[in-house]
């Protein structure tokens, strides 16, 4: 499905190696580029079929391999609530030793604020809040480009040494 096709309706979609992206039928909050986690910097393999997740209460699972050397899997829920105008993306260790550092990204092409321990994006007068648990080194990054099409900003935060899973939920503010 194409991004144009996207942005006429509310919903969040999958792309084939666990990256998301997020509209809310007016604004493409979360691009589906780079919302992977990496571990130590590798990005898992692709997995096959997109998902799209449209209705209320709509639940996508998806398993993250990190290829055969690597050893590393995670599990990565999704659960769209239209009715809220948020999602959850919950990722799980299945596999990964603990002394390796898992990176997650949060990618939109409005501005991302940290201020005081929450996080909000910014989109030309909208607002959506985010809410990260188990995170650690929470900051947020900015991409520049020169002709400002691929411009904008991470969320980035590492799983805790120990913790089993990582959970970022985003609700769009009316």
């Amino acid at each position: 499905m194409k991004m144009e096709e996207r942005k006429k309706e509310a919903g969040i979609w999958l792309e084939n190696n666990g990256s998301y992206g997020f509209c809310d039928g007016e604004r493409t909050w979360i691009l589906g580029r780079e919302n992977v986690p990496a571990v130590e910097g590798l990005f898992p393999e692709r997995t096959g079929d997109e998902k799209q997740l449209y209705g209320s209460g709509e639940t996508a699972v998806m398993a993250l391999a990190y290829g055969r050397d690597n050893g590393a899997t995670l599990t990565r829920t999704v659960e769209f609530r239209p009715e809220t105008g948020s999602f959850t993306v919950l990722d799980e260790k299945v596999a990964a030793d603990d002394g390796r550092t898992i990176t997650e990204t949060l990618y939109s092409p409005y501005p991302i604020c940290v201020e005081e321990g929450s996080v909000r994006i910014d989109a030309d007068g909208a607002q959506a809040e985010v809410i990260v648990r188990n995170q650690e080194n929470l900051r947020v990054e900015r991409q520049e480009s020169q002709d400002d099409k691929t411009a904008g900003y991470f969320l980035k935060w590492e799983l805790p040494k120990g913790r089993a899973y990582t959970c970022c939920q985003v609700e769009v503010k009316q």
